[in-house]
């Protein structure tokens, strides 16, 4: 069986425990990108629509990243900003365009240890992840 909150009951609690574990994340203006640590499932997989700072956000769109981590993106009329990078340990990342310029927020993610890649791109109507 499956238990749901409300939208309204979420996000109340999401704030609730956000400010337990480090405070409420302000929204960040056009140039400044907010990067956390992910939370983990215990498997070395990312938690993205679970994980509490990002539903705090409210209204953005998420995407796992692969491996990596997450990314929320908001929509500001018809331009996207980049809003939170969280990422998994030994990952970094380089946002290769976008980000409040033009339609588009382009990042490449790697990982210092084994060296893997990951490209993420968002565009209005279309993610490619790989």
């Amino acid at each position: 069986m499956t238990n749901r909150l409300s939208r309204t009951a979420c996000y109340a609690g999401a704030a609730a425990i956000s400010i337990v574990i480090g405070g409420v994340i302000a929204p960040t203006s056009a140039s400044a990108v907010t990067t956390l640590p992910a939370l983990s499932d215990g498997q070395g997989n990312p938690v993205c629509f679970e994980d509490p700072r990002i539903v705090a956000l409210g209204d953005v769109g998420t995407n796992y990243a692969g491996a990596a981590g997450c990314v929320s993106v908001r929509t500001v009329g018809s331009t996207l900003r980049l809003e939170l990078v969280t990422l998994m340990p030994d990952w970094t990342y380089t946002n290769k365009g976008g980000g409040g310029t033009n339609s588009r927020i382009q990042l490449q993610f790697t990982n210092s240890v084994t060296k893997a890649r990951v490209d993420f791109r968002y565009e209005f109507g279309k993610t490619k992840v790989g």
